[in-house]
Order: structure tokens, then C-alpha cells, then sequence
């Protein structure tokens, strides 16, 4: 006998829709948690050199009984590169005065990341400060000596 009922091969169009959204979703999670892991690694690249160039500080101060007078100074030392002085945005590390917890300019958004140092005039204490991206917040390393 010969059958008239017609088989359907395929999906249909909802269950493609519910693959599409379930596939979307996927994506956005994969997308937010990859930004994540991209802030914290630029975070810890932030903390590794501001505590290289405190390292160096403590070095000077070892060496000379005083901080380093200033940035210029700071970041010429031996072993001091320019990735360490350099922000991953590219910024520059800057001086910031003789204030110790607050910089000229505060190092406090992606666009503002650089490295501040911060000497008092007799140069016996430094701070160097930093903006770290997860949880938005400018985090500060002192000197031993402070």
C-alpha cells in the first residue's frame, strides 16, 4: 500500500530559534568573564610594576639613606625599564608631588593609569600609586621606611 503522508525532514522554526538564543547567551557569558580575566591580568601587570619600582626605591634608599628625588630619577635606574615606568594604556609614570596620598593628577581611570610617585621634600618617605580596574579603585604601595 502506498502511504500519502509526506515525512518531514528538518528542524523546525522554533527549535532553530531555541538553539539561536541558547547560543547567544552562551556568547555573552563567554564575552563578560572574558573581560574579566583581560582586567585582572592588566591589573597585576599594574601591581608587578609598581612594586618593581618601589623595589628600585628601596634600593636608592639603602644605597643613599634618602628616596630617589623624583620620577627622573627613579625611573633611570639600572634595571628600571620602560615597560615598568609605562601603564599597560602606554601612560608615562609621573611625579606627584611631596604630598604622600595624593597625586597632582590621581591615577584613577583607564585613561589617567599611569604610576604616581610621590617623595616628601627630605625625600625620607615615597608612595607610589595606582589605578586598578576591578572594583575601580586607586590602591598606593609605601616605603619601607615611611
Amino acid at each position: 500500500m502506498i502511504s500519502l503522508r509526506k515525512e518531514n525532514k528538518g528542524f523546525t522554526i522554533i527549535e532553530l530559534l531555541i538553539v539561536i538564543v541558547v547560543i547567544g547567551i552562551l556568547a555573552a557569558i563567554g564575552f563578560v568573564a572574558y573581560g574579566n580575566v583581560t582586567k585582572s591580568a592588566r591589573d597585576s601587570d599594574r601591581q608587578a610594576d609598581a612594586s618593581a619600582l618601589a623595589k628600585k626605591a628601596e634600593e636608592y634608599y639603602a644605597s643613599n639613606g634618602q628616596y630617589p628625588g623624583d620620577i627622573a630619577t627613579l625611573t633611570a635606574m639600572e634595571g628600571v625599564d620602560a615597560k615598568t615606568t609605562t601603564s599597560p594604556s602606554g601612560n608615562a609614570a609621573q611625579g606627584g608631588g611631596s604630598t604622600l596620598g595624593a597625586c597632582t593628577t590621581e591615577p584613577d581611570s583607564k585613561a589617567n593609569d599611569f604610576y604616581c610617585y610621590i617623595v616628601v621634600t627630605d625625600q625620607s618617605q615615597m608612595e607610589i600609586r595606582y589605578w586598578k580596574e576591578n572594583g575601580n579603585t586607586v590602591e598606593s604601595i609605601t616605603g619601607v621606611n615611611n
